[in-house]
């Protein structure tokens, strides 16, 4: 959340109804109100205008239909915003969801880039796109299965925030590779491969429905420099997927790896699948030295790797 400096705005002037809002959210220690919580206070009839005035007066912050946030004191009717990762909490507390992409990766400090105009939520049902705290919040839908593992909760602001893990999120972004961009995608993967948990990441993978997701995290395990003796269980997992492209959207135009059955198309490859944003406001996530990886390093792991490969079937 940020603020403005400068001396504190007057509090407004709340009415007895107000009051008794505010009064009841602490008692409770509530941050995050609904109007139904509202109710208790001021009975179901006066709740959903005492909210509107309350936010109207810059007392609450409207995060969805129903549901606000109550401001810091400092922040009472001054200008103030909450930070998107925070409002993401408050407005699907109690549901089932988490943030992952280029936000997760960020947060885990997998990359020394901050992502901040797009915030991917994945979610069980259908949410249309919207703005919040400045951002772009963009909702994936996913199975229920695919949100019950790999998940794990970070403090933002003073609230949990429902985060896939670093794992989980190497394979979401191989998963929906345009949240990122293509090349950005695999370059960033390849980069973080070694460092997250590859046991963890293999589990996972093992149980991953899309098998072409694995495919080409093998590859870029393999690149890496993972043992194959570690990779056998991904590659058993494979052993009879069909033929796949690194990038889908590129001409398959490149040698097939025998192991993944892959066509190994990204090598200086180009495709229509572009970053959605190429100017990112900060996420206000601070990076470490661990965290800085060099380009040519990324970009090295790329690279295929020699003897593994037969001629592309023109009919793949």
């Amino acid at each position: 959340m940020t603020s403005s400096g400068g001396p504190p705005a007057p509090a407004p002037s709340l009415t007895p109804r107000e009051t008794a809002v505010l009064a009841w959210a602490d008692r409770a220690r509530r941050t995050r109100l609904t109007v139904r919580d509202m109710a208790e206070a001021v009975g179901p009839s006066a709740a959903p205008k005492t909210a509107s005035s309350l936010a109207r007066k810059g007392v609450l912050d409207r995060v969805g239909r129903g549901v606000y946030v109550v401001r810091p004191l400092r922040a009472v009717a001054a200008p103030w915003s909450l930070s998107a990762l925070a409002a993401v909490a408050a407005l699907l507390d109690g549901q089932r969801y988490y943030v992952g992409g280029p936000a997760a990766l960020a947060l885990h400090r997998l990359t020394t880039q901050s992502y901040g105009s797009v915030v991917d939520v994945f979610v069980t049902g259908h949410r249309r796109p919207r703005e919040l705290g400045g951002a772009r919040i963009v909702f994936h839908e996913a199975p229920p299965a695919l949100i019950g593992f790999g998940l794990t909760t970070v403090p933002i602001e003073g609230v949990p925030l429902s985060v896939s893990d670093p794992e989980r999120t190497l394979l979401d972004l191989l998963e929906h590779p345009r949240m990122l961009g293509i090349p950005e995608t695999l370059a960033a993967v390849a980069a973080a491969a070694a460092r997250v948990d590859l046991a963890r990441l293999l589990g996972y993978a093992t149980r991953w429905p899309n098998l072409s997701t694995c495919q080409r995290l093998g590859v870029l395990l393999e690149r890496a420099g993972t043992p194959p003796d570690a990779l056998r269980p991904l590659a058993d997992r494979v052993r009879s997927a069909g033929v796949a492209a690194m990038v889908r959207a590129a001409p398959r135009r490149g040698p097939t790896h025998r192991v993944w059955r892959i066509v190994e198309n990204d090598a200086g490859a180009t495709c229509r699948g572009t970053p959605r944003t190429k100017a990112e406001p900060k996420l206000h996530v601070a990076t470490s030295p661990d965290s800085r990886l060099s380009a040519s390093r990324a970009t090295a792991s790329l690279r295929p790797s020699p003897g593994c490969y037969r001629r592309p079937n023109r009919d793949a």
